[in-house]
């Protein structure tokens, strides 16, 4: 009877144990969440803290570690310092791609079908580009140039195409969201690319030990 008891009670503490930490990991990505949307307020510094969430987010689901502001803040500084071509380049890129699908898709202009025919599948590129260059920044040596990034991204894009498609898929599906409920964009602007990010580097993990078997 005390053994059963005993048991019981080990489960019971067991589960409570299961339940307080996933608790304590979603309260993680809250805090990671909420530092990207504050740091990403400076436009330049949306791609430096992506990465600095990405990393973070890395080290909450990996490692078991918690989620610390300070070192987010700290890690948003440098990759802004080191990759400050990229930080600036990609709102730019975004900014023209949005102007142009947004002016095209309101013109009356028969023109319009080839430019959005053109502007649409190079934005999902983009996106799936930046998806795939978030999983690049947590996969590759801190030290790897931006260019080097660049193309290590693209690579990635190559290599896993059906994923990459769906990452892209998803994406739109949640800037549609967003563009009906903007206080989404509060609660998943980072989030959302950062865990296709980490699908993404996963497929790749697991597809290297399939084919190494």
């Amino acid at each position: 009877m005390a053994g059963t008891m005993t048991k019981a009670a080990s489960g019971r503490y067991a589960t409570t144990t299961r339940a307080l930490g996933i608790l304590n990991r979603f309260g993680d990505v809250l805090v990671l969440q909420l530092c990207f949307a504050v740091a990403s307020l400076g436009i330049v510094t949306v791609l430096p803290a992506a990465i600095a969430l990405q990393r973070g987010l890395d080290e909450v689901l990996a490692d078991g570690e918690n989620a610390s502001i300070r070192r987010f803040g700290v890690r948003t500084w440098q990759e802004l310092r080191a990759y400050w071509r990229l930080a600036v380049a990609v709102p730019v890129v975004a900014l023209m791609l949005v102007v142009g699908i947004l002016f095209w898709a309101a013109a009356a202009d028969p023109m319009r079908l080839v430019a959005l025919a053109f502007l649409l599948p190079i934005a999902g590129l983009a996106l799936g580009l930046y998806v795939s260059g978030l999983a690049t920044f947590v996969s590759s040596p801190a030290r790897t140039s931006g260019r080097m990034r660049v193309a290590l991204a693209w690579q990635r894009l190559r290599r896993q195409p059906l994923s990459a498609a769906a990452c892209m898929v998803v994406m739109v599906t949640w800037f549609l969201l967003v563009s009906r409920l903007p206080t989404l964009g509060l609660i998943g602007s980072g989030i959302v690319p950062a865990f296709l990010a980490v699908w993404l580097l996963r497929g790749r993990l697991s597809r290297l030990r399939e084919e190494s078997r």
